[in-house]
């Protein structure tokens, strides 16, 4: 709000108070003189005039381009790959805690019996367990890669603790070695895997598999084993769209957590069941919801929803944004046409007395037409030249500050001042032609 009327005061001041203090330095004799019929525009007229439109085209540009940007930028947003195909997917959970939860073999037991009990629904094709739903929140962990020295502070990453149909379940694909299996249980050596994300930003120049990694909770590892990657699966995108949020992640098998780690689970956060069915989420839920509460003795009600209800409201907020952004950016567009036919015809129309006057010397028509056009044109023209170059710096900015906004998107550089050019053409012919269809006498009276 200070600001709005900051900018206001000074628009009105610079506006205001610069005019009248050029008006006050004027020389009555020579204002008198230029304001008569016979005279035309003095060039410091037309210089003023000509530095109107120029700094009009400029900045319309900058703003067409921006705005082009900024909506090319939204309609990306949709069609981002989220890393999972969300169709046909159930979201579940239920609360479990208790004796029955309480180590980590007991809770794998339970679980294992759920996913058996989800598998036997008609038309389900996958279950997996979870302690984090997509798109809606998840466990950070620290992290250490075993041999690497570490310097500064150790890194931070998305954790996720799924059972091993964690990736058929949301369609997530294996992009180097393997999912998890049953066989990674407490009994075997511990496992782990990563994102691509987590691979491209810490084995930049090595490979993953020669490594073993330590997560832990704390500043420091406090007897938690050493981890061994398995696989490297493609990146999902779970946080805001606008910040292009590609976080590195590392998943863990349930059953092969320590009992300290179980039992932080369970407290903590109900477990999220994931479902999906060849006959859509809905078609399942109530068959889905009964058999958790028959194989986990759940006491409380199953909550479920689809993943396409979760996604829609994890997206809500960017939706919103983005919404006002593209209001924003077609209301920038339409006041960037309007402003340069307004000021370029302006400008054109104040030459009406200087056409009459030609006109009554011998120029045809069709000459002024022509003369004027080209005239206009010129300006025009260097004006995009600069308009171009700046908007060119305004999209590199944007570029850093939102996804989907790329100054590699030649359509918009090309429409943009297209669209502007055609504008001022309009706006330099209609003004020129009535004025050449008037009677010269009647111009110059006028």
């Amino acid at each position: 709000m200070t600001f709005m009327a900051s900018i206001s005061i000074a628009t009105a001041l610079v506006f205001g108070v610069m005019p009248s203090i050029h008006a006050s330095r004027l020389d009555l004799a020579c204002t008198l003189t230029a304001a008569s019929p016979a005279a035309g525009d003095s060039k410091p007229t037309r210089r003023i005039r000509s530095t109107l439109v120029v700094t009009e085209m400029v900045l319309a540009c900058v703003l067409l381009i921006g705005a082009g940007l900024l909506i090319r930028a939204f309609v990306s947003i949709y069609t981002v790959d989220r890393g999972l195909t969300p169709d046909g997917v159930l979201i579940m959970r239920t609360p479990l805690a208790g004796e029955r939860v309480a180590r980590t073999s007991d809770a794998t037991a339970v679980i294992e019996q759920g996913i058996q009990r989800l598998r036997a629904i008609p038309g389900v094709g996958s279950a997996a367990a979870t302690c984090c739903a997509p798109f809606e929140s998840d466990w950070r962990t620290s992290f250490a890669i075993v041999g690497r020295r570490q310097d500064a502070a150790f890194p931070v990453v998305s954790y996720r603790i799924v059972s091993p149909s964690y990736f058929e379940a949301l369609d997530i694909q294996v992009v180097r070695g393997r999912a998890f299996s049953p066989r990674d249980d407490g009994r075997n050596r511990p496992v782990a895997i990563i994102n691509q994300a987590m691979a491209d930003r810490f084995w930049r120049a090595a490979d993953p598999f020669h490594d073993g990694v330590i997560a832990f909770p704390g500043p420091r590892p406090d007897g938690e084993p050493r981890l061994e990657i398995v696989g490297i699966v493609e990146n999902v995108s779970d946080g805001d769209p606008l910040a292009g949020s590609r976080e590195p992640t590392i998943y863990v098998p349930l059953a092969q957590l320590v009992d300290r780690d179980n039992a932080r689970l369970f407290r903590d956060t109900p477990l999220v069941w994931i479902v999906r069915s060849s006959r859509g989420s809905t078609a399942i839920a109530g068959a889905a919801a009964h058999a958790l509460r028959e194989s986990t003795g759940a006491r409380t009600a199953v909550r479920v929803e689809s993943l396409a209800d979760v996604l829609a409201q994890s997206a809500a907020p960017t939706n919103f944004n983005m919404i006002l952004l593209l209001l924003f950016g077609s209301s920038a567009m339409l006041l960037a046409v309007t402003g340069v036919y307004g000021v370029t015809a302006y400008a054109v129309q104040q030459r009406t007395r200087e056409i009459a006057i030609r006109m009554a010397l011998g120029a045809t028509r069709a000459r002024l037409q022509k003369s004027m056009f080209w005239q206009g044109l010129r300006l025009v023209a260097a004006s995009l030249a600069i308009g171009l170059g700046a908007a060119f710096v305004l999209g590199r900015v944007l570029q850093g500050t939102f996804l989907g906004v790329s100054v590699d998107a030649p359509m918009v550089f090309v429409l943009g001042p297209l669209v502007l050019a055609c504008t001022a053409a309009a706006a330099v012919w209609l003004p020129t032609w009535r004025a050449t269809q008037a009677a010269p006498m009647t111009a110059i009276r006028s």
